[in-house]
């Protein structure tokens, strides 16, 4: 073997050797202070998750709260609703009673007033136009 090729390899052996030792030291110093911010990360992740658990808590107990109020409100308003669909049935009732009662006491004075006189004016009706014969 020639005396460079031992030169050579002497060489490449103790330039990787010194290249191992600085990569492992940069790996080293790379872990020391990446370590560190992980652990900071992990601490910062548990906290966000707590405030969001507890956002979502208050989120569900507001919406549940507004569910119960919405709720009464609208069983209140059907209650309106229902009384104020009676009244009108009722006085509908009432106004379609008088209007035929005032409708047969009508009929029955105009009867009245034909069968007693002759010359007697047929009754004018808003709805009805009577024609003479």
């Amino acid at each position: 073997m020639p005396a460079s090729w031992l030169w050579i390899s002497g060489l490449s052996f103790g330039f990787s050797l010194i290249l191992n030792i600085v990569l492992i030291i940069a790996v080293w110093k790379v872990i020391s202070t990446v370590l560190p911010l992980v652990n900071d990360l992990k601490t910062q992740i548990t906290t966000i998750t707590t405030k969001v658990d507890g956002i979502a808590t208050n989120v569900k107990s507001t919406v549940d709260n507004i569910h119960t109020k919405t709720t009464a409100i609208l069983g209140t308003a059907e209650t309106a609703s229902a009384e104020v669909t009676k009244k009108v049935s009722a006085a509908s009732a009432a106004i379609t009673a008088i209007f035929v009662v005032t409708r047969l006491v009508g009929a029955i004075k105009g009867m009245q007033q034909h069968d007693g006189s002759k010359n007697a004016k047929p009754i004018k009706s808003g709805r009805i136009k009577m024609s003479k014969n």
